[in-house]
């Protein structure tokens, strides 16, 4: 190992690795590029990181600043500047405060270089601080080799230079004050859209679980403090239900801890939806994602879910893809965490369908009972009122909530209340649904206009009521001319129109038996 008075510090490259492991991997993904830099700051075992940004001598900076325990010249000569070094010596390896690392390949140094031209390093270890600065263009105009500039290189920390502006004053001055910690600039910003606090602050969380789990490390994003109030959706369902709470697992006798949340509202991107899958703490697996589970995928949207496995980082064979996100699923050690998340996806999705299928028949059944006490729709018996609400519960609760929503379940449940008569159409309601795949509800209501505007249950109930009516007259016809066995009794009790034909009993309503 080579000592940092016997060799000028220089960032050593194979051609393009820069471009392609820096520039074009974190290209204008401003939170990618902060995750790694935080990440960074775990590993060094801070106890707090602080992400801010602002304006420095007239231009816009972001920097990331953190009170762990910095780098040495030794460190920075031996491997912040070796790029491509791993940062373990073994898989399982452990930081200085027994922390698991995040970091392992050693390319996320040039993360910054995605949203950034120019990147200053100020750091200091044990009383003892450098200072230096990465420039892309200088760095692309070299092959192999780039001698980075150094403002000052491993002087006692008292003799650190001021800082020019205020916006670093107290990082640099808690360095000077600790004899340790680590502050990075980035200027000459690439970044086509504005950071949002907000932004930043749910991608940091949701990128980095050790963010809203450690008491022992806190990250603020422009002083305010990164929790899971600011960092995560609210949830109409959370498996566990304790907000912060994790279930645990063995899966192949190897442990695995998650929580899994539904949103109210699934307001967010797609690409949000899902399950994000973790080691040491940070992202391996990105969202969307979702173990391949089929079925009720018009529910998979709501849903956002953490599997944190450790073990996953420790593997001889590094399975987590260069850019975090994708774990390499073919390889024997992923697969049983695989197929135990699908199950899991599966089990999830079925308990959020029940809470929307009993929430949204509540809601049914209140409105029906608010429409026949007004007589705007028909009453029948209990099991049949139930059976339309039943239906109409079927046919809505993918609809969610909302005016377009209620509107929708108001149209439905007078169209089936209206075409639920008699038998016949009450099957062809059934059947339709059935036909039609359980889609959308609105097509239900349009088929149920036309086939009132042609009197399609009307005509229905008259052709069953006819067609009983016949068979009940050749019935009596038998009785009285043939003399077969046919009860009389048992004749009229089922068809009381033969001795009280009167037009309001024609129907084929089993309830006229009373009469």
């Amino acid at each position: 190992m080579a000592k940092s008075d016997e060799v000028e510090p220089e960032l050593s490259f194979d051609h393009n690795v820069v471009e392609h492991l820096g520039i074009k991997l974190y290209a204008n993904k401003p939170t990618k590029v902060l995750s790694e830099l935080v990440s960074n700051s775990w590993d060094a075992d801070a106890e707090n990181a602080w992400v801010e940004y602002g304006y420095d001598q007239g231009s816009q900076v972001v920097f990331v600043a953190d009170d762990g325990h910095g780098m040495s010249m030794d460190d920075i000569l031996n491997s912040y500047l070796v790029i491509g070094k791993p940062k373990r010596r073994k898989p399982t390896d452990r930081t200085q405060g027994n922390r698991r690392p995040m970091g392992r390949k050693g390319i996320g140094k040039l993360a910054p270089f995605g949203v950034a031209k120019t990147i200053e390093v100020i750091t200091a270890s044990k009383g003892r601080a450098s200072a230096f600065t990465l420039d892309l263009n200088g760095i692309q105009g070299q092959s192999g080799k780039y001698k980075p500039p150094f403002q000052y290189k491993d002087i006692p920390v008292a003799d650190m230079a001021a800082p020019k502006d205020a916006l670093f004053g107290e990082h640099v001055n808690r360095i000077k004050d600790r004899g340790q910690g680590t502050l990075i600039i980035l200027r000459n910003l690439t970044m086509n859209n504005p950071i949002d606090d907000t932004e930043v602050a749910q991608a940091l969380g949701r990128r980095l679980t050790v963010i809203l789990l450690r008491d022992d490390f806190t990250v603020r994003i422009n002083k305010r403090k990164i929790d899971s109030d600011l960092a995560l959706p609210n949830f109409d369902l959370r498996i566990p239900s304790e907000a912060g709470a994790y279930q645990t697992e063995q899966v192949d006798g190897k442990e695995v801890r998650f929580w899994a949340g539904f949103v109210k509202a699934a307001e967010w991107p797609p690409e949000e939806a899902g399950v994000g899958v973790y080691a040491h703490g940070k992202l391996a697996q990105d969202r969307p994602f979702f173990f391949s589970a089929r079925g009720k995928e018009v529910f998979q949207r709501y849903l956002y879910a953490v599997v944190e496995a450790d073990w996953l980082d420790e593997q001889e064979r590094d399975l987590v893809s260069t850019d975090r996100t994708a774990l390499d699923w073919s390889d024997p050690i992923a697969k049983p965490l695989h197929d135990w998340g699908q199950k899991k996806v599966r089990q999830w999705l079925e308990a959020y369908t029940n809470l929307r299928s009993d929430r949204s028949a509540s809601e049914v059944a209140q409105l029906a009972k608010e429409k026949r006490d007004t007589s705007e729709i028909p009453t029948f018996s209990d099991p049949e009122n139930a059976a339309v609400e039943k239906l109409v519960v079927e046919a809505t609760r993918d609809l969610g909530r909302g005016p377009e929503a209620e509107r929708t379940r108001d149209q439905l449940l007078r169209a089936v209340s209206s075409a639920w008569i008699n038998l016949p159409t009450r099957k062809l309601v059934k059947d339709i649904w059935t036909s039609i795949g359980q889609g959308n509800p609105a097509s239900l209501v349009a088929l149920l206009g036309k086939m009132h505007e042609h009197a399609t249950p009307e005509a229905m109930g008259l052709a069953l009521t006819f067609a009983q009516r016949a068979y009940a007259l050749s019935l009596l016809h038998d009785l009285v001319y043939k003399k077969s066995e046919v009860s009389l009794q048992a004749l009229v009790e089922e068809f009381p129109w033969i001795i009280q034909p009167r037009g309001e009993l024609l129907t084929a309503d089993k309830q006229l038996r009373r009469l």
